[in-house]
């Protein structure tokens, strides 16, 4: 008897009960279990959880790594996801871009040379995206330039009527910044 009791191990949900009081609690109050799947019924609490779960709603917009507004869209907010047909008439969006994990320029409508030129002496790529009525909707401004972090913040965004010029000076600081 006393070898059987040396051998028996817990069910690790007792193990986990006991190192974590408020999965305890839970387990004590069966509510939760009807509670949750009644909750996600609602398109309103199913929206909300996958905000907080997916983190879309954290913005940078005070961080040095944040700069400027182009339309609704700011450094240091997640870049919009934009979905448009491409050149050969197939549906593309703008966050396949994003796959590489490295620093880029997008622009919403026209191509833009210098850009290019820019882009080149860096290393950076240009991604030119046609305008249309879902970048609007999105925030984004036609011919504005947004530079993207590796992470899919927008670091630097503008709109100005020199925004090949600002788009030089702001990728020179981010030259010497990183």
């Amino acid at each position: 008897m006393n070898r059987e009791l040396k051998n028996h191990r817990p069910h690790p949900n007792l193990l986990l009960r006991e190192k974590q009081p408020a999965i305890q609690k839970m387990h004590d109050y069966p509510v939760f279990y009807g509670l949750f799947p009644f909750l996600f019924r609602f398109a309103a609490v199913r929206r909300m959880m996958f905000r907080v779960v997916s983190q879309t709603a954290i913005k940078y917009p005070q961080s040095p790594l944040s700069h400027g507004p182009a339309g609704t869209v700011r450094g240091g907010e997640r870049l919009p996801w934009v979905q448009f047909r491409d050149s050969n008439g197939n549906l593309a969006d703008n966050f396949s871009s994003l796959a590489t994990r490295e620093w880029q320029l997008h622009r919403y409508g026209d191509g833009a040379p210098t850009l290019q030129g820019m882009c080149d002496d860096r290393g950076l790529k240009l991604h030119v995206f046609p305008w249309n009525s879902t970048a609007k909707e999105a925030g984004l401004r036609k011919n504005a330039v947004y530079v993207v972090r590796p992470d899919g913040y927008v670091w630097w965004a503008t709109d100005s009527s020199d925004a090949d010029e600002e788009t030089r000076k702001a990728l020179s600081t981010l030259d010497s910044t990183f």
